[in-house]
């Protein structure tokens, strides 16, 4: 058997980082930028969670750990791991997992998680379909807590908001696309209600895909798209203040990301990790294209 080399992933790697990625995710888009967007373009990237396995100098295994400082209850994530399917079943996932489960321990953490990873993630759940996947995560102590999922809804229809526009507007609401010097209050309010979408709002500036919603000059809601998974007609999130949510703020807000998602040339549009599905589907006929297992693991040895 080749030697295997471990080593913390580097910029080089990103190129076989994909062709590994697209042996193994086979259900997920696969692009460099994607690749680049969900390692190094993580908030809290970590080399010390993040390994690739050589042999014969070819990248036949990774894995990705993060952490959150500000999420509470403090915890890891595996966030992502991929095993070349011929090394598969010869103990590399678990050699690979080891290392980094082993760091979360030193650090203190109690809890890690599979997958759904705040602020930047590739899927928010595992999905059963990565069947070999699912049992190698069982076989490690993971218990499933609960299951999420990804909708997906046609653009090839009409988003108009002008009359919901026109009746918030008499009411003292405004809907308008976000500057970067909104941002600041932006990110005051969502550390009221919803902290960690702060990271979320900021990407998706970055595309200029964010629209806020705002009466006597506070924000009272916000409507983001491409913030992760840029590229991919990615949706969300959308949040409105309790106390204004009977007004409908937040299908105007929703209608205009999904509008502008579908002048950029999307014809479809990823509503993932979904709460309200009947919101979505009565909205804009959304139906339910992805399910996603979230699981957990306890390190405290309980």
């Amino acid at each position: 058997m080749p030697d295997r080399v471990f080593r913390p992933l580097t910029l080089q790697d990103l190129p076989h980082l994909r062709t590994l990625f697209e042996q193994t995710y086979v259900y997920e888009p696969v692009t460099a930028e994607l690749i680049a967007e969900k390692t190094f373009g993580d908030p809290c990237f970590d080399d010390e969670l993040t390994w690739v396995c050589e042999t014969d100098r070819h990248l036949v295994g990774f894995i990705m750990g993060v952490t959150r400082p500000d999420y509470q209850p403090v915890k890891g994530w595996i966030k992502l791991l991929a095993v070349q399917p011929r090394f598969q079943g010869q103990g590399l996932g678990k050699q690979l997992y080891d290392r980094v489960e082993g760091n979360f321990s030193k650090r203190g953490l109690k809890t890690v998680s599979l997958f759904d990873t705040p602020y930047n993630y590739y899927t928010p759940g595992l999905d059963p379909r990565y069947t070999r996947a699912l049992v190698f995560f069982q076989d490690r102590g993971f218990k499933r807590q609960g299951e999420t999922e990804n909708l997906l809804c046609s653009l090839a229809q009409d988003f108009d908001t002008i009359v919901d526009e026109q009746r918030l507007t008499a009411d003292g609401i405004d809907i308008f696309p976000a500057e970067n010097s909104d941002l600041e209050r932006l990110n005051r309010w969502l550390d009221t209600l919803w902290p960690t979408w702060k990271f979320e709002a900021a990407a998706a500036q970055n595309q200029h895909l964010l629209y806020l919603a705002a009466k006597a000059e506070a924000i009272i809601g916000f409507g983001a798209g491409e913030g992760n998974n840029v590229g991919t007609g990615w949706f969300g999130p959308v949040g409105v203040d309790p106390r204004f949510r009977k007004l409908k703020i937040g299908k105007v807000l929703s209608l205009k990301v999904l509008a502008d998602l579908k002048q950029r040339g999307f014809s479809m549009a990823t509503i993932p990790w979904v709460g309200p599905i009947p919101f979505y589907q009565r909205l804009c006929g959304a139906v339910v294209d992805r399910v996603f297992w979230r699981f957990e693991k306890d390190l405290s040895g309980n």
